[in-house]
């Protein structure tokens, strides 16, 4: 029997990468054998996405402090307290590796795993200066990310800012199915997934939307997400005329694979990323990506005018050039759709479980060396 992992994370009933992502990850371990649980430290067990029942849910709600009642000195003790709690959990699982999914819950998991057997594993989805702590949990960070046993990064440029701060880090990818049916390119789409916020680039579709519009308003744009900008991004297009061209769509089920299929483009906006799936799970269905190349995710994806392209941060002119230059010629967008397809096979199961089996691999050798 393969070694039990316990992922630990906050509330799974909604639509996001990183809620994806850990969902993902559970049944990658489950299908290699593992004994696995998830960890819901919020306020409900809901799932957004389907988890196989061979999979224990065990949720508590802890938030460590960080809330907007009481005061400093009740947020300091409902920390402590909500480490006690949490450590009965793991000690109740004994997992043989415990997976925490944001620093939130990471730095009190140093903690609450304090002489267990367990081997702690930081597992990051942000850009590292995105996340944003105050002065307690800043301090708590930089004592408590050192004494994890490993940080997994989603690349490498991720992995050298840990290491940086003194961590024991190693690049291991999200999971990406490869799929069998891709996208025809075709259909006259342009797709963007994603919450609807400035970090998103959201604020920049107006004015990128325009300028392809005047030339080919037999085209659409279909966003799906929803967030703060909604509002702000509707009035926008409809001040513009082209709000009959932009499709806003919330997102309605996990099921999300025909609106790939349906796509001909593929565009992603954000001005901070880790690894975002989004690109993957296009690239699994072979749909071209056009980002902009911001810290630090996109480039890892993307392999410039060979599967996709990448576009000068903010430089709203040349992403509208970048996508009218794919729409407007359909051998070049099926050429890099077919090697974005190829390409995503890095992101298999398969290649992806060789990694995390090499990190548990050096954990047995480490046990063994003691």
């Amino acid at each position: 029997m393969k070694k039990s992992v316990a992922i630990v994370c906050s509330r799974l009933d909604l639509q996001g990468g990183i809620e994806r992502a850990s969902v993902n990850l559970a049944h990658l371990f489950l299908n290699n054998g593992h004994k696995v649980s998830i960890i819901i430290l919020d306020c409900t067990a809901k799932l957004f996405y389907t988890v196989d029942e061979r999979i224990t849910i065990v949720q508590e709600n802890l938030h460590f402090g960080i809330t907007q009642t009481g005061n400093m000195a009740t947020r300091k003790i409902a920390f402590l307290h909500h480490i006690v709690k949490l450590r009965k959990i793991y000690k109740g699982l004994r997992p043989d590796y415990i997976i925490s999914t944001e620093y939130s819950l990471t730095v009190p998991t140093v903690f609450a795993a304090k002489d267990l057997s367990s081997k702690l594993i930081g597992w990051e989805h942000h850009h590292f200066y995105w996340m944003q702590k105050n002065k307690f949990w800043s301090l708590l960070f930089r004592y408590a990310y050192p004494k994890l046993d490993k940080v997994v990064n989603q690349n490498k440029a991720e992995k050298k800012l840990f290491e940086n701060i003194g961590c024991k880090a190693v690049a291991i990818p999200y999971v990406t199915p490869q799929q069998k049916i891709t996208a025809p390119l075709d259909n006259k789409v342009i797709l963007s997934i994603g919450w609807l916020i400035k970090r998103k680039g959201v604020d920049l579709i107006p004015e990128i939307a325009e300028k392809i519009f005047k030339q080919f308003p037999n085209w659409s744009w279909k966003i799906i997400g929803e967030g703060e900008e909604y509002t702000s991004l509707k009035e926008e297009l409809e001040k513009r005329g082209i709000e009959k061209n932009i499709v806003i769509q919330k997102p309605g089920s996990p099921a999300i694979e025909k609106e790939y299929l349906n796509a001909s483009v593929f565009v992603l906006l954000s001005r901070f990323e880790c690894l975002p799936l989004v690109l993957l799970e296009a690239t699994s269905f072979g749909v071209p990506c056009i980002a902009f190349d911001c810290p630090t995710g996109p480039a890892f994806i993307i392999n410039d005018k060979v599967d996709g392209l990448l576009i000068e941060q903010d430089n709203t002119d040349a992403m509208a050039e970048a996508i009218i230059s794919l729409i407007s010629n359909n051998e070049k967008r099926k050429m890099y759709g077919e090697a974005a397809h190829q390409n995503n096979a890095r992101f298999s199961p398969e290649n992806v479980y060789a990694r995390w089996e090499e990190l548990f691999a050096e954990f047995d050798s480490e046990r063994t060396r003691k």
